[in-house]
Parts: C-alpha cells; sequence; structure tokens
C-alpha cells in the first residue's frame, strides 16, 4: 500500500508529538532527590512544554468536551506565585491550603492530586490525596467545581469552585477521620463555599496526557487515568 502525502504527513506529526511527549517526561523524572527542580532543568521543562503544545491534536478543547472528560493523575505541578509556589507534588502544607480556608491550619501531607472533569455535567474536580504528618492515616480533599464552556478561547476552562470536603481513604468513621487530623468534633467534613473562580488552559491533550496553564501562574502535566472516576461518575 502506498502512503499519501497526507498520511505521510501526518505520521511525521505523530512521532514528533511522541518524541515531544517522551522529552517532557524525560525533564519531569529529572527533578532532584527531595523531587524539587534547580534552575536549568524547569526552564528546560517550561520550554520543552511549549514545544509539545504547539502540535496539540485538540486545538479547540471547548469543541471536544467528550475527549477532554476523564479523571487524570497529575505528573508535575508548579503552583504558581502563591503559598505553594515552588513547592514540590508530594509537599508539606495546611489542610486550610487545599480547602479554601473551610478546614482548620492543620500540618497535612500532599501524596498526589488528580482531577476530574465530566462533559455531562460540567463537575470539575479536584482531589488531594494526603496523609496526617505521624503518616499512618490517609484522606482526601474533594474541592468540587463546575465549568463553563462559552468562552471566545476555546482552550479555556472558566472554573467555579463550590465546596471542599475532607474524605476518608482508610474507611474510617466520620469522628475518628476528624481526630486524626485534629479538627474539632463537630466540624463538618462536607462545606459549601462562596463560590471561588478561575480559568484553565487545556493547551495540550491527545489520548493520555494533559498540559494545563491556569489562571494564577500554575502549569500542571497531567496522565489519562482509566477507572471509573473518585468524585464523578463516568459510567
Amino acid at each position: 500500500m502506498t502512503l499519501s502525502n497526507s498520511d505521510i504527513s501526518s505520521q511525521s506529526q505523530h512521532d514528533e508529538i511522541a518524541r515531544r511527549k517522551a522529552r517532557v517526561l524525560e525533564l519531569i523524572d529529572a527533578a532532584g532527590t527531595d523531587g524539587s527542580y534547580d534552575d536549568e532543568a524547569f526552564d528546560a521543562l517550561m520550554e520543552a512544554l511549549k514545544a509539545l503544545c504547539e502540535l496539540t491534536p485538540v486545538p479547540a478543547p471547548l469543541d471536544n468536551q467528550a475527549f477532554i472528560a476523564s479523571p487524570w493523575k497529575t505528573l508535575f505541578a508548579s503552583f504558581g506565585p502563591r503559598h505553594t509556589a515552588g513547592k514540590t507534588l508530594v509537599h508539606d502544607t495546611l489542610l486550610s491550603y487545599q480547602s479554601f480556608n473551610k478546614f482548620p491550619k492543620v500540618p497535612v501531607r500532599v501524596v498526589a492530586l488528580e482531577q476530574e472533569i465530566h462533559a455531562g455535567t460540567h463537575e470539575y474536580n479536584n482531589i488531594a490525596y494526603l496523609t496526617n504528618m505521624a503518616g499512618d492515616v490517609r484522606a482526601s480533599v474533594i474541592t468540587r467545581g463546575t465549568y463553563d464552556d462559552q468562552s471566545e478561547n476555546r482552550q479555556r476552562y472558566d472554573v467555579t469552585f463550590l465546596s471542599a470536603e475532607l474524605s476518608s481513604d482508610d474507611g474510617l468513621d466520620d469522628d475518628a477521620l476528624r481526630a486524626a487530623f485534629d479538627l474539632p468534633p463537630e466540624h463538618p467534613l462536607a462545606i459549601d463555599m462562596k463560590p471561588a473562580r478561575f480559568h484553565s488552559d487545556v493547551a495540550f491533550c491527545d489520548d493520555d496526557m494533559r498540559v494545563n496553564y491556569g489562571s494564577q501562574g500554575g502549569v500542571y502535566v497531567l496522565t489519562r487515568l482509566d477507572h471509573a472516576g473518585r468524585s464523578v461518575n463516568f459510567n
């Protein structure tokens, strides 16, 4: 079979995307033993992401919402100029920072981040997997939001976060969960909040990788997960 010029061009672009993705993953893996990046490594990663985004197969994500919709795991996060600026993906922080100050300033360790986007319901939820500082209790903070798809910028998700909840990942009952994270006995574990509005630009997306640039200066690289969802029902 003879390939047409368009087939050759398509295969060439596919190969170049694969090469640039491999470079991004290589640079993500170049973190130091503490998970941080020196200036040279960080700048190289930012340049590699820029080059990758130039070849995104989905230039208008809001016109392809069903493709974007999925559970996603964060591979890299640079959180922007605020309180988490410069922190590694796994880092010590405060429960208040993970919940828009709906929970107290209790020290916790973030061990993983995920995000779930649902095209039908427009849910846009962030999940921070964490432990208490003793490391013997696991929990998640789920920040629930929705997105608007009317932006003229078809890469831009205008997101409004509406609530935060703390959920046990160890099957603890509510009282034991509160005790493990030094919460008052009657502190609610799911709290509505004053709507918090942000935007996030999906600059690259294909079958298994997504790159987002957030309104607060954050840069995120995520990989698609194959499961039914933690905060959203994808079935």
